[in-house]
């Protein structure tokens, strides 16, 4: 029934404030209605994917859509008491911070050997864009880390 009313919501016009309020509804709504049954779990993954044309509809930054969804994520592996997956998660986030922060490293040392080059240049701009990319990029693995373990005290 949730996932009906998700689908056949639109975002009234002018309204992106109001349709956030309106999707978070059918979020906690969701997570009121309980666990999905491990052998339905493509009605989770029908949700979840219902809930991106959703944000891509209120032109959410890919930061904040990533962050509720893996909100909803941790609150389902919580919910199904799954204490280890939830370990390998936040283990798996640790991992990819420590990899993104290698590459940053890396990216800030090649851009050293521009230092005397046009800072108009394609290539001195493409770079400066991946170390720009690459520091929001740990920035959200951080807020991801974060979500963790502030919901797992909660609980």
């Amino acid at each position: 029934e949730i996932l009906a009313r998700l689908s056949a919501w639109t975002l009234p016009e002018g309204e992106k404030g109001n349709g956030m309020k309106e999707l978070k509804a059918f979020i906690n709504e969701w997570k009121q209605a309980g666990r999905v049954p491990r052998t339905q779990k493509d009605i989770d993954n029908e949700f979840n994917k219902t809930l991106d044309g959703h944000f891509t509809t209120l032109k959410l930054n890919k930061k904040e859509a990533s962050l509720i969804r893996f909100e909803n994520k941790v609150h389902n592996l919580i919910e199904g008491e799954q204490d280890r997956q939830l370990d390998r998660e936040q283990e798996q986030l640790q991992r990819k911070i420590d990899e993104a922060k290698k590459d940053l490293n890396q990216l800030e040392n090649n851009i050293l050997f521009f230092a005397n080059a046009n800072q108009n240049s394609p290539i001195v701009k493409e770079a400066r864009k991946q170390i720009e990319n690459q520091r929001e990029q740990i920035e959200l693995l951080k807020s991801k880390v974060k979500m963790i373990r502030k919901m797992s005290s909660d609980n």
